[in-house]
């Protein structure tokens, strides 16, 4: 009960990332294991959870190294 979890996936933080102006210079994620998979598979999911895929769900950890776009490559992404 006191181990905090966060429920945004990896790519939830590429979109929240893009959305507030940053470029993403480069980006490592380390993908679940075919074991994680296969207990994704047969876990229930919340429905919540439904629109990702086993592979979004199974990343493990990441980095992401982000810039602020300047203002005439925001314009030009939009």
């Amino acid at each position: 009960p006191l181990h905090y979890q966060n429920r945004l996936r990896h790519r939830d933080y590429l979109d929240l990332l893009r959305a507030a102006g940053f470029a993403v210079v480069e980006e490592q994620c380390r993908e679940g294991t075919e074991a994680d998979l296969q207990t994704l598979e047969r876990g229930p999911l919340d429905q919540r959870f439904g629109a990702y895929s086993l592979s979004d769900l199974a990343v493990r950890n990441a980095l992401i190294v982000v810039r602020k776009r300047d203002q005439s490559s925001a314009v030009a992404a939009r």
